[in-house]
């Protein structure tokens, strides 16, 4: 599928996003922390993690009781399962190899998913994101609304990001495979101007805001800011 991705208009919404001095605060603290786990997994900094996405993006771990001890635990008990799974992507391969990243979804998800009661799709699809930042789409309830809305108007009639969750009749892992081959499709749909502008906008409209909280995003989490928008 090829998008016509409004660049104008995306360049419009990463300027308002990034106006939020709060908002850029706390990408910066999640960012920095994600650093650490780009160049190694260890307890420590991913428990960090955990407590960062949970406390700073309200993924509402606090609704099941010993959520995030569980949570901490399992992701704790896979660093390596986790770490071998990341090392095996390449950089490219949401673009490139879609197939790839959705399996190494099936491989590293369920260790959130099936941590309790309650799945905690988002902070899942958030928690490995900041793991690579250039792999796993970010699940948002106001993205998917977006996405749904920009694959209607471009005429997709079937395997659309679902506009809510709530009679999804699919597992969330299933509908997680809809979220990576949109990404893919899109950033297919980019040229390479198209890639370098946005990354422009997105650093002078933080840099405008606030300096001191200047994040080099990639592309995938620029795009995410713009259907979030």
């Amino acid at each position: 599928m090829e998008y016509n991705f409004p660049i104008e208009e995306a360049k419009s919404i990463i300027g308002s996003v990034n106006e939020d001095t709060a908002f850029l605060a706390s990408d910066f603290l999640v960012y920095t922390q994600a650093k650490k786990l780009t160049n190694s997994l260890n307890e420590k900094d991913m428990t960090l993690q955990v407590l960062l996405i949970d406390g700073l993006w309200a993924t509402q771990l606090f609704r099941e009781k010993g959520g995030v001890q569980s949570i901490i635990g399992r992701i704790n008990n896979d660093i390596d399962k986790i770490q071998n799974t990341i090392s095996n992507l390449s950089e490219n391969d949401l673009s490139k190899n879609p197939d790839k990243v959705y399996k190494a979804a099936e491989e590293i998800f369920p260790i959130i998913l099936e941590s309790g009661k309650r799945q905690h799709y988002s902070f899942t699809s958030k928690f490995f994101h900041w793991c690579t930042c250039n792999h796993f789409p970010i699940v948002d309830s106001r993205a998917r609304k977006s996405i749904n809305s920009f694959q209607r108007k471009h005429k997709l009639t079937h395997d659309l990001v679902l506009k809510d969750t709530a009679a999804m009749g699919m597992t969330y892992l299933e509908e997680y495979r809809r979220w990576v081959y949109f990404y893919s499709d899109l950033l297919n749909s980019l040229s390479e101007k198209d890639n370098i502008l946005l990354r422009k906008i997105d650093i002078e409209t933080q840099r405008n805001t606030n300096p001191e909280f200047l994040c080099e995003h990639s592309i995938l989490r620029i795009l995410d800011k713009v259907f979030y928008g």
